[in-house]
């Protein structure tokens, strides 16, 4: 900061990969403060945004018509371990539909591209469940793909922050990080909690 020995590092980064998005508590005794995700910081940054977010408006699938399938579109940090035991976990149980590059298996309708929110939430709208599995697990660390997910009005099932079900209302979403391992992630009766 001008005219101080201030120092503010600000990143919207994911810790898991970005070392500078971590928080060390002692930096302020040198001056230096964070301006990250995570809520410890001096100040807080969210990938929500009031115009695209807005929850109030939001219409769920018509659960009895939906294909009892999950969506999934990622297109970055494919070779994350912990998320493509996530999605192993949730392919064995029920039939997933891929658009995005990591673990492609599913083409986009005729027409359709993920380029626009509107698009991808169309696509998330395909099915019951709509799949998040971050590459990491970070505490705060609550990416748009969160916001769009429940904006698309199907059930979201998260793997990310761990203490993403603090932060989220009760029930709106089933949360991969409340099962002690991928093994126990049984998906269908998961699914009977929300209702």
């Amino acid at each position: 900061v001008a005219g101080t020995d201030w120092k503010i590092v600000r990143t919207m980064g994911d810790p898991y990969f970005n070392p500078s998005a971590r928080i060390e508590r002692i930096h302020f005794k040198s001056d230096i403060y964070y301006s990250t995700t995570s809520f410890l910081s001096s100040i807080p940054l969210s990938f929500y945004n009031f115009d695209k977010h807005n929850l109030r408006n939001t219409k769920p699938i018509d659960w009895s018509k939906a294909p009892n399938k999950a969506t999934y579109i990622a297109n970055s940090n494919c070779n994350a371990g912990r998320r493509n035991k996530w999605f192993a976990a949730v392919a064995a149980a029920m039939q997933v539909e891929a658009y995005g590059s990591c673990e492609h298996n599913t083409e986009l309708p005729a027409g359709v591209s993920l380029a626009t929110l509107e698009e991808r939430l169309e696509v998330m709208k395909l099915n019951r469940i709509v799949l998040v599995l971050e590459a990491g697990n970070d505490k705060d660390y609550i990416t748009s793909q969160v916001w769009e997910a429940l904006l698309a009005g199907s059930v979201p099932a998260i793997f990310g922050a761990v203490n993403l079900d603090k932060r989220l209302p009760n029930k709106s979403a089933i949360f991969a990080n409340n099962f002690n391992n991928w093994d126990k992630f049984n998906f269908m009766d998961l699914t009977t909690v929300l209702i």
